[in-house]
């Protein structure tokens, strides 16, 4: 039975995703400005103006409710209605012409994620609302677990502002190399959540504590059947540096062991 309970939201995070990928793209075809934000991060003309768009359309709608956005909103607290938005994940994939990029939001509603979307730039659109499944394009998905020498893991990039991080994404490739098919670098956690809820892949181990990467993923692939803890193994919570999901536990042992 569908979730009445913010179906008002979620309809409405899929019609706004929707039109930011079309003016994305119009956006991109007619040329982006590229900038480095910080020695290892860059952002365009692209990202800013499809942020913008999106809080526009939001405060139009829910002009009381809190944004979280990665380029204009950063620093605003998690609160009773807040709504992430990450206007292009995968930066980098779209500033070199790397077709690897998606737009992505949530909606956190008393601090619980209730509804997410993430709309990739190849026209994948995943969404997910709290007690209501994942789906991909319209189509329910479960990511059901494999062999695990045919199972494929991804990472985050390796992240720059923390050694003990990018020694530990280190271990857990170790760990896993000679076990598993496939470790891989999407460089956008959108697609890193997608492709595990939609059982493209099985793991995804992701070194960040920003929401607006992680809270679209996070319900995604919750409500796909997978598991999702932070890097101790417990269930995730926002203090915790990271997020690993899978649907397969020998994967999580390997990773947690590493």
């Amino acid at each position: 039975m569908q979730r009445e309970e913010y179906s008002d939201e979620m309809q409405f995070m899929l019609d706004v995703i929707n039109e930011a990928a079309e003016k994305a793209k119009i956006l991109t075809d007619s040329g982006k400005r590229i900038e480095k934000k910080s020695s290892y991060d860059l952002v365009t003309s692209v990202d800013q103006n499809v942020e913008s768009f999106l809080i526009g359309e939001i405060r139009k709608k829910y002009p009381s409710d809190s944004i979280l956005s990665e380029e204009f909103n950063s620093r605003t607290v998690v609160q009773k209605r807040t709504w992430t938005i990450d206007p292009i994940d995968g930066t980098c994939n779209l500033a070199n012409s790397i077709p690897q990029y998606s737009i992505q939001m949530s909606f956190v509603a008393d601090g619980v994620i209730t509804c997410s979307a993430i709309r990739t730039c190849t026209g994948d659109l995943f969404y997910a609302q709290k007690g209501n499944g994942a789906y991909c394009n319209g189509t329910r998905t479960v990511s059901m677990p494999r062999e695990l020498s045919m199972s494929i893991a991804s990472f985050g990039d390796f992240p720059h502002s923390s050694r003990e991080a990018s020694d530990m994404t280190l271990r857990a490739v170790a760990a896993l190399k000679d076990k598993i098919m496939k470790i891989r670098f999407f460089g956008a956690a959108s697609l890193d959540y997608g492709y595990l809820a939609s059982g493209r892949t099985d793991m995804v181990v992701m070194y960040t504590r920003n929401a607006w990467d992680i809270y679209p993923g996070i319900l995604l692939c919750r409500e796909a059947g997978c598991t999702v803890c932070g890097m101790d193994g417990q269930p995730y919570n926002p203090s915790s540096p990271g997020v690993i999901a899978t649907n397969n536990e020998e994967l999580l042992e390997l990773v947690l062991n590493s």
